[in-house]
């Protein structure tokens, strides 16, 4: 029996199978398809809905004869998805997706992205496992919080990442922080063109390319009207 998990944009009245990015939905049909591991908890909201355009959640990539668990994780609202390679665990978002971190199951190696996990970089702290990772959010400054223990000298380490300054070396700024030029529009997603019941709602997200700290504390929704159309509105 096949367990498949679907997403909708319009309120429940239609659905569409979960795909990947650059996949259509006409090849989950026949094959392959992604399986959620959707639990009931008060966390959920925090941990699985950690912005208005990120999603991310642990589930199954079913494709023919085979079956792998996986991190999936959306940066458009659940439209499409990315999976997390299998070896990197304990993922971190800062900065309203603008920093991505992860170690490396039993192992002494730590992964991180500055592009919503287009390209990966990677460090080894030699003979040090994460067992806890804490990340320190602050308007402008991305850290994170690590207590490593070496196994063969049976010692603890505590280490402190801080990214707002690898962000200014690597970009050659002396500010990090975003400026306006560095957001592009995103739209909620809709069923249809983006609009549902006559609005359009849409934030401003910073561009996956652009390497700044996004030190917004508050984002707000902007809204424009729309054309209604009969498909939005439900039938008793």
């Amino acid at each position: 029996m096949e367990t498949r998990t679907y997403v909708s944009f319009d309120n429940m009245k239609n659905f569409k199978p979960l795909v990947l990015e650059g996949q259509s939905s006409a090849s989950l049909k026949y094959d392959s398809w992604i399986e959620m591991d959707l639990q009931c908890s008060i966390d959920t909201r925090e941990h699985n809905f950690q912005d208005y355009w990120i999603v991310n959640f642990q589930g199954t990539y079913h494709r023919k004869h085979s079956s792998r668990k996986h991190t999936f994780i959306s940066f458009n609202g659940g439209k499409s998805w990315k999976i997390i390679g299998t070896q990197i665990e304990n993922l971190i978002i800062l900065g309203h997706g603008g920093l991505l971190f992860g170690s490396e199951k039993g192992s002494d190696k730590i992964f991180f992205s500055y592009n919503e996990g287009n390209t990966w970089h990677s460090k080894f702290l030699k003979y040090k496992s994460v067992i806890v990772m804490k990340k320190l959010e602050y308007p402008n400054n991305l850290a994170i919080a690590t207590i490593n223990y070496n196994t063969r000298s049976n010692i603890y380490y505590f280490y402190l990442f801080k990214f707002s300054s690898v962000l200014s070396n690597r970009s050659l700024m002396t500010d990090t922080m975003c400026q306006r030029k560095d957001f592009q529009t995103w739209y909620v997603p809709r069923y249809f063109r983006n609009c549902f019941q006559g609005q359009q709602v849409f934030y401003m997200k910073k561009k996956s390319n652009v390497l700044c700290v996004d030190n917004r504390t508050f984002i707000r929704a902007e809204i424009n009207q729309c054309p209604c159309f009969i498909e939005d509105f439900q039938w008793y």
